[in-house]
C-alpha cells in the first residue's frame, strides 16, 4: 500500500465506529417498536406438557428433526469418503499401469 492509501484508511476508523453505532441504534429501535403493548404483560409461562399435541409439536418433531439432520450429515460424509478412496485406488491403478 502506498503512503497515501495507509493515511486515507487511516481517516476512514473514525467514520467506522460512526457507522457502526448508528446500525446498532437503528436495530435497537426497530427491535423496540415491534414490542406489542396492547397485549397485556406478564401472563403464565406456556406449560408444554398440558397436551400430547403440545408435546410432539414444540419436543418431538424438533429432536426428529435435528437427530435426522445428523445421520444426514453422516451419510454424506461417509460417502465421500468412500468416493475418496475409489479415486485413490483408481489412481493408483494408474500409476501402476504406467
Amino acid at each position: 500500500m502506498t503512503h497515501l492509501t495507509k493515511h486515507i484508511f487511516s481517516c476512514l476508523r473514525p467514520l467506522k465506529k460512526v457507522g457502526a453505532t448508528f446500525w446498532l441504534v437503528l436495530l435497537s429501535t426497530g427491535a423496540y417498536a415491534q414490542r406489542p403493548t396492547h397485549i397485556p404483560g406478564e401472563g403464565e409461562p406456556v406449560n408444554f406438557f398440558d397436551s400430547l399435541t403440545n408435546i410432539v409439536l414444540y419436543i418431538i418433531i424438533p429432536l426428529v428433526v435435528v437427530v435426522l439432520f445428523f445421520l444426514w450429515r453422516r451419510h454424506l460424509k461417509k460417502k465421500q469418503e468412500k468416493e475418496e478412496k475409489l479415486r485413490q485406488k483408481q489412481r493408483q491403478q494408474e500409476n501402476n499401469s504406467q
